[in-house]
This record gives C-alpha cells, structure tokens and sequence, in this order.
C-alpha cells in the first residue's frame, strides 16, 4: 500500500526532449506484465491528483486493474499495452512549458482518463464491419463514432465499479463531458471534422487566450495523433 501512495519510480521525463526514458514494453517486463495500472498510478501521484482529489490508493488500483481486464489480450494491438503506450504519450505532450501550467486538476485527470480508456474492450474489428454486420453496438450507438462511444462509457463503468466516481461526485458530470469529448475524437473517420474546428479557433501556442476552450480543443487534436503513435514490439 506505501508503494501505491508514494507513486512508482517508473517513467522519467528527460528535460530536453520531454520524453520518457523507457518503452512501454520496457516497463511491462519491469512490472511483470502490469504496465498499465502501475504507470497509471505513478503519473496520478507525479500530477497530484491523489491528493487533490481525495483517492484512496487501493480503490484508484481497482479502477486501473478493471480498465487493464477491460483491454483483449488476444487483441494484437488496441490492448493493455497499446493503452499504457497512449497514455505515456498523453504524459510527454502535457508536460509542454505551453501546456502544463495553463492547465487545471480537472483537465489532467480527464487527459490522463480518456488516454487509459481510449480503446477499452475494443473487440478487435473496425467500425465498418460492425454496421456490415448489423452487431449490436452498430444499432445502439446508431452507427455513428461505435467504437468511441461503447470506450467512453466503458470508462465511466469502470469509474463507478471501482468506487472511485464517489471521490469525483463534484465533478462527475463535466469530468464524463471532458472524457467523451477526448475519447470521440479519436474516431478517424471524423478526423477533418475535429481538424477543421480546430483550425477556426486560431489557437497559438503562446498566447493563450480563452483558456479553458482553446487549450482544451488542442487537448482533443493531440488525443487523435496519440492514437496512431503506437510502438512496435520487435
């Protein structure tokens, strides 16, 4: 339990290129295959918001073990590694001079969430075959952003089951808000639709007015580049 409380010597971020210092397949033999959940839990103590936000270290280790058996072994890529991967990616992007200090507890932790859970029991086919094939999430999603939407709310599932949406009660409905808006926008066959909104904002990154809307839309944008920015395990 201290070892959960003080966080896990896992990643380092090098401060010349804000990058960490090992691969995910690195910290998955270092964990003994538990690379999800441990990172996890590092990069929640390294932000704060344990303290922050009140969690009970046990509760948020539930919360990451059920994400972590929510992702398919037998799925060659969008998997528990593919997962932590994405997130250490979220982690090197956050850390920007231009990013970092803008942004506020609320926004990291739905960041970080919405990286974890961004593929959550992705059944290992695309969103073409699932309408093709009339499945069940095709029909009750509409056919529209299926995979991204069954993800989100497979997050927020896993929030409740664990507990830890109790500690989140404040913030719970625009936590959910900030967690869908970043997971649907890794649907790459919306991808012009998010970019073009995008551009309209003429967000620099050096002036950051309007905080709150134009950090967060750039947030959604790199959650798209993060998705396809997989490593290769040789």
């Amino acid at each position: 339990m201290d070892r959960l409380e003080s966080g896990l010597d896992i990643c380092v971020c090098a401060d010349d290129d804000v990058c960490l210092n090992r691969t995910v397949y690195a910290i998955k033999t270092e964990t003994e295959g538990r690379c999800l959940p441990e990172l996890c839990v590092h990069l929640f103590h390294e932000y704060g918001l344990i303290s922050h936000y009140r969690l009970d270290a046990a509760t948020l280790w539930k919360l990451f073990s059920l994400i972590e058996e929510g992702y398919h072994s037998s799925n060659p890529y969008h998997n528990a590694v593919h997962a932590a991967d994405v997130t250490q990616a979220m982690h090197c992007f956050l850390q920007q001079e231009q990013i970092l200090p803008f942004m506020e507890p609320q926004e990291l932790l739905a960041c970080l969430l919405a990286a974890i859970a961004h593929d959550l029991d992705h059944p290992g086919v695309n969103q073409t075959f699932l309408i093709a094939t009339s499945n069940y999430l095709a029909k009750l999603y509409n056919n529209t952003s299926v995979l991204e939407n069954h993800h989100w709310r497979s997050a927020t599932s896993c929030l409740i089951e664990s507990g830890v949406m109790e500690s989140l009660r404040d913030i719970w409905s625009s936590l959910q808000d900030q967690i869908s808006a970043l997971i649907l926008a890794t649907d790459i066959t919306r991808q012009q639709e998010y970019l073009s909104h995008f551009k309209l904002q003429d967000f620099q990154h050096n002036v950051l007015v309007e905080r709150d809307a134009k950090l967060f839309m750039y947030a959604i944008k790199q959650a798209m580049a993060l998705d396809v920015s997989n490593v290769i395990d040789y």
